[in-house]
């Protein structure tokens, strides 16, 4: 009888550790990246948020000109449409935009355009308009839009963990800024340019992508 009872005392002694290696993890969320195993077959690597956003190589003050660049020119909407493209070639692959204003220039800070455009709105993304040329505002990734770039697809499905795979140091710097939300990417290979990609997240999705030109 002793020794049943001290074998039960060793085997709650160890579930009890166990609990307290794997407890505290249910209200964890789980972000789950794949990456390519060396043989065309996806390896999955299971990240626990909270844990890797405490993690030091994950909060770094990242220079700017070591930040990933996103190159709109070689992003498509939809896998046919230009970001910045002309109105015939708009209207022949996304229709008819829902709207065309005139803004309160007054009220602009800063545009792609230098002359007076109007504001193009389609599904609930805008555009810059000038005569025919139109330029990348802002993409809401709402219904199935999405953007791919240099093979890789963007769309609302899109998670933070693809985010920290395709963009590694604009996920650290955002983390190292307090703004894990806001993925600020570089828009050209040029140095000197302050301007920039913004990637928005809502509730771990990713919401939309923003053509910020500071003022």
């Amino acid at each position: 009888m002793k020794l049943s009872a001290i074998a039960f005392c060793i085997l709650m002694v160890g579930m009890s550790a166990c609990q307290q290696r794997n407890g505290g993890n249910e209200d964890q969320e789980h972000f789950v990246v794949r990456a390519s195993a060396g043989d065309n077959t996806p390896a999955v690597i299971d990240i626990v948020e909270d844990d890797w956003a405490k993690q030091p190589e994950y909060r770094q003050n990242i220079p700017w000109d070591s930040i990933e660049v996103f190159q709109i020119e070689h992003a498509l909407l939809n896998n046919k449409l230009h970001l910045n493209t002309n109105l015939r070639q708009f209207e022949a692959l996304w229709g008819k935009p829902d709207s065309i204003i005139t803004p309160n220039y007054n009220d602009i800070c800063a545009a792609g355009f230098e002359e007076d455009f109007q504001y193009l709105f389609k599904d609930g993304s805008t555009f810059e308009i000038f005569k025919d040329s139109i330029l990348l505002g802002e993409i809401f990734f709402t219904g199935n839009n999405f953007i791919t770039y240099k093979g890789v697809t963007l769309n609302r499905h899109t998670t933070l963990a693809d985010i920290i795979r395709l963009f590694p140091h604009a996920v650290k710097q955002a983390e190292y800024e307090g703004t894990p939300e806001e993925i600020k990417l570089r828009d050209t290979a040029n140095k000197d340019s302050d301007s920039s990609i913004l990637l928005f997240f809502r509730e771990g999705k990713l919401e939309r992508l923003v053509n910020f030109i500071p003022c």
